[in-house]
């Protein structure tokens, strides 16, 4: 059993997953209640030094029947700048208005082969519509949906092309010519 407390907030408390720890850890995160807002999902912001192997991330209700979140590969950490952080989606709910989550596990089926620290984990709310009456006048990067926020939807749309490579895979369905 890991021994952690807390919530990771990218300040004080950060999770360690040592070196050596075995496959098969799952880390459950009880809210106590259904949380009051619908969950779109969640992120956590790794350290790049050392990312775990593949993971997944399950989300339920208060009747603890878990669905399965949307999670992308991981990186290569010897691809990415040192001594920075990545954030890595895990989406609950790509479209519609979030869903209720009282319980949040994470499940990690391979042994760790280096120490990874989760520095942050942050839930993200449905924020709710546009109204007819708001027009968004405005280029915002990272809205890739358009709606004058960039939220879990943009998310959403950008992991469908996580880590793909047009340079490296021309012929991939999702690199389309200008």
């Amino acid at each position: 059993m890991l021994p952690i407390s807390g919530i990771p907030d990218g300040q004080q408390v950060n999770w360690l997953f040592p070196k050596g720890l075995p496959g098969g850890e799952e880390v459950v995160i009880d809210l106590l209640d259904v949380h009051p807002r619908p969950v779109k999902g969640m992120e956590l912001k790794w350290d790049t030094d050392a990312l775990p192997p593949d993971y997944r991330v399950q989300f339920a209700g208060a009747d603890q029947q878990y669905q399965e979140a949307i999670v992308p590969e991981m990186p290569d950490p010897g691809k990415l700048p040192p001594e920075q952080s990545l954030p890595v989606p895990a989406i609950f709910a790509p479209s519609g208005n979030g869903v209720p989550v009282r319980y949040v596990k994470l499940m990690f089926p391979y042994a760790f082969e280096q120490d990874a620290v989760l520095q942050e984990l942050r839930f993200r709310y449905y924020q709710g519509p546009l109204t007819d009456s708001e027009v968004c006048s405005f280029k915002l990067i990272g809205d890739l949906d358009n709606n004058c926020r960039v939220d879990f939807r943009d998310v959403a749309l950008m992991a469908g092309n996580w880590l793909i490579d047009c340079m490296v895979d021309p012929d991939d369905p999702k690199c389309m010519p200008e």
